[in-house]
């Protein structure tokens, strides 16, 4: 086996190692994921389905996700073609589903916002 391959390999386990700690302490620390579905709903070819997730009161949006499922013969044919922040509400992720299938069929859109505490992005006080 190639030198380089091997180093690279303990590299990114030692980078991936050291970032579950982190992960879980942003958890604890002041990090909320709220997930939002909309209903399941029967839409024609090349229309839209649609979820909003908002932070909390007092938390400010830092990422977000969507996913796109289909039912009754739009499986794997129900697209996600915006997950990004909402353009109409502060503070919310918005995703969209488009049927791209030929006929209509059932969809469900699902939106994520993970939020952070204010205390998140401020420095900690050095001792």
């Amino acid at each position: 086996m190639n030198k380089s391959y091997i180093t690279f390999a303990l590299m990114f386990m030692l980078g991936f190692l050291t970032a579950i700690p982190l992960y879980v302490n942003a958890e604890e620390g002041g990090i909320t994921t709220v997930k939002v579905e909309s209903e399941v709903v029967s839409i024609p070819s090349g229309k839209t389905v649609s979820a909003t997730s908002t932070c909390p009161s007092g938390k400010t949006l830092i990422s977000g996700g969507g996913v796109c499922l289909g039912f009754m013969g739009t499986e794997n044919k129900v697209l996600l073609t915006i997950s990004a922040p909402s353009p109409d509400a502060n503070n919310a992720w918005f995703a969209v589903c488009t049927n791209m299938d030929n006929n209509p069929g059932q969809a469900q859109a699902m939106a994520w916002a993970l939020c952070a505490d204010p205390e998140v992005f401020e420095p900690e006080m050095k001792k």
